[in-house]
């Protein structure tokens, strides 16, 4: 079945939410920086009142912002893929997960090229990435991201018990 690449909506939010809990278990449990499959499984704890806040303020917000974008990768009716972007004082790509079990499918390739053409020809786009994540690392690479000398240690990949997902930016350059 063919992948279409189309805008987030709403209603895609908690599929994408079980996305990005399924290849965090893939990707980030790490014992060298005590980051566990536990705290992953808290953190998308569909039964949580912080979880179902979280949910409730993306359905409210996904998409209404003009700098940020997100996109869903689907085949059929059913999300394989995610994608988010910002444009304009800074552009990034904030993320792009697959389905694990659909990686290697061109799926990041196309989500990618449709978060390049939104942001244009911007001199440069940064993305972090986790340090111990080779197979992102080497997917950046191809697209054209080198890596800088920056670590980043920020909010987005820190856990209750203070373990954080240790992240380096690449960049890319274009002219």
């Amino acid at each position: 079945m063919d992948i279409q690449i189309v805008d987030q909506t709403a209603n895609d939010v908690l599929e994408v939410s079980r996305l990005l809990r399924d290849t965090w278990l893939d990707t980030y449990p790490n014992s060298e920086h005590k980051i566990t499959r536990e705290e992953i499984l808290q953190r998308y704890d569909e039964a949580s009142p912080d979880f179902q806040e979280r949910i409730e303020k993306r359905k409210t917000n996904v998409n209404k912002d003009p700098n940020v974008h997100s996109w869903v990768a689907k085949e059929g009716e059913k999300i394989v893929g995610f994608c988010t972007a910002t444009k304009g004082k800074e552009n990034r790509i904030n993320a792009i997960y697959v389905f694990p079990e659909q990686q290697g499918r061109g799926i990041g390739w196309k989500l990618m090229k449709n978060a390049l053409d939104w942001i244009g020809e911007a001199d440069e786009i940064c993305v972090n990435v986790a340090s111990y994540n080779q197979k992102s690392i080497e997917f950046y690479e191809k697209v054209g991201f080198r890596k800088t000398s920056k670590e980043i240690v920020g909010d987005a990949g820190r856990f209750p018990s203070g373990a954080v997902i240790p992240e380096i930016e690449m960049v890319k350059t274009n002219g």
